[in-house]
């Protein structure tokens, strides 16, 4: 007979966390720690409880957790991020014995996507700041707006980041020791100096791999391989 249980994903820990609850809220235990795929999302689980659904936007997959025994039964590859999950039952068929599983991926839109020397871009357009001190940068899920900016050789840009995600975002420059978290529904300022000739990316160090990346750009030329 199962226990009750309630299943807990971490996003940037890779992992769903089974705990075994009872009515004395303070008793409460940690009946596992169960490793699932790359930033995992959401969870759902099936109607008899036994199996929970957990969507990894990292890994593009969803890990089906047997509550019961506390490991990953099984492994489905989906599209690109997936994260909000609805599990139904098959029409006319016991609901306790089969679900099928809907995921809600984050697709990018006709022509939205570039991918430079391997890099994936969410590209949400490029703003001429070449006369501007100061602008607001958009950081959301999963993407920079704009995405690129384009300046001139050495110039001076102060960003004020916001962000309107209930995730944490990040913004990274290495070459100019710039690492910065970027909390839920919260707003940072930063600045940052344009190279004296071709681009210098900046990135989410959490979810870079899933385009939220972007680039100083001098002058006039196109998005390239950054540094």
């Amino acid at each position: 007979m199962l226990k009750r249980v309630v299943f807990v994903v971490g996003a940037l820990s890779a992992l769903g966390a089974c705990v075994a609850t009872r009515s004395n809220t303070a008793n409460n235990t940690l009946a596992r720690a169960v490793l699932v795929g790359k930033a995992p999302h959401w969870s759902a689980s099936s109607a008899d409880g036994r199996l929970a659904f957990v969507t990894n936007e990292g890994s593009n997959d969803v890990s089906v957790v047997d509550v019961e025994s506390r490991t990953v039964a099984a492994t489905i590859a989906v599209e690109n991020a997936p994260r909000k999950i609805a599990v139904q039952p098959i029409p006319g068929t016991d609901a306790t014995t089969e679900t099928t599983v809907r995921t809600n991926t984050a697709r990018a839109e006709p022509g939205k996507s570039l991918v430079i020397d391997g890099v994936s871009y969410a590209n949400h357009g490029t703003k001429d700041v070449r006369n501007l001190s100061k602008l607001e940068l958009e950081a959301d899920d999963y993407y920079f707006s704009p995405t690129f900016l384009r300046g001139k050789p050495g110039q001076k840009l102060t960003l004020l980041v916001e962000s309107e995600a209930r995730t944490l975002h990040n913004l990274s420059i290495s070459s100019l020791g710039i690492d910065k978290d970027i909390p839920p529904k919260g707003k940072v300022r930063l600045e940052v100096t344009f190279p004296a000739s071709g681009v210098l990316a900046f990135t989410c160090k959490f979810h870079g791999g899933l385009g939220m990346n972007g680039q100083l750009l001098t002058g006039d030329g196109r998005p390239l391989g950054a540094r």
